[in-house]
């Protein structure tokens, strides 16, 4: 038990979420909890163990909420009140409803946004349907067109499958944007050549500029310079 640490002391904070707080502190514990073998320890000492994890300002608001004497000796009624006050039951209707409203945003991964979805999800009370429901609203929800119509015809789709068809999707995007960033790179330069060569009028060859070989040549024609109608000489 000495060698592995608990967590930190819950923060108690009105200015943030304290139901996700608590939900994520309680978890750290519960891994901890059975990591260090407390649950083969005797009732007290896993409800002293527990109240050490929890910290002074936890613990305060813990013998605020009247507990019996018999019921602080029980570890699990002690977490199921801290749970009541710290995340009371919420609205099932207005989290389906705040659930279904959620979109991918334009700069959001696919990731975050699948991460909303399951947070979201767990205030929805779906009970054994919950993964159906995350399915669809990544379906509905997914800002790409183009990926919404794989996973609409994907027969016998899974939430693992959607899993691997947002990502392949997402990497083959930021691959052909790679390439035709490169494409474009190489048409430039291809053009910048092109432009940079022209058919001359006096020499009748193609050059670029000040390249021509009747530049300060005399012209068979005329006898004047860089007119014209040059025979270049071999040596």
């Amino acid at each position: 038990m000495a060698n592995i640490k608990p967590p930190k002391p819950l923060l108690v904070n009105n200015d943030i979420e304290m139901a996700v707080e608590w939900s994520d502190w309680l978890d750290e514990y519960e891994n901890y909890f059975i990591a260090a073998k407390i649950k083969n320890e005797r009732a007290e000492v896993q409800v002293a163990n527990f109240q050490t994890a929890l910290g002074r300002d936890a613990n305060k608001i813990l013998r605020s909420l009247g507990l019996s004497t018999e019921q602080l000796k029980a570890l699990k009624k002690i977490q199921e009140a801290l749970t009541q006050h710290f995340a009371p039951p919420k609205n099932k209707t207005y989290e389906r409803y705040q659930f279904h409203r959620l979109k991918q945003q334009p700069n959001e991964t696919f990731q975050d946004f699948l991460h909303k979805l399951i947070e979201q999800v767990k205030h929805c009370a779906y009970g054994n349907n919950t993964e159906e429901f995350v399915m669809d609203q990544i379906v509905l929800g997914i800002n790409s067109e183009k990926t919404r119509q794989k996973l609409w015809v994907e027969e016998n789709l899974t939430l693992e499958n959607e899993k691997i068809i947002c990502r392949a999707a997402k990497r083959a995007g930021r691959q052909i944007a790679e390439l035709n960033h490169e494409l474009d790179n190489t048409n430039v330069n291809a053009i910048k050549m092109s432009e940079s060569k022209f058919k001359c009028r006096r020499c009748g060859t193609m050059h670029g500029s000040r390249s021509c070989p009747a530049f300060n040549k005399e012209c068979n024609g005329y006898g004047r310079l860089g007119h014209g109608n040059v025979q270049i000489k071999k040596h």
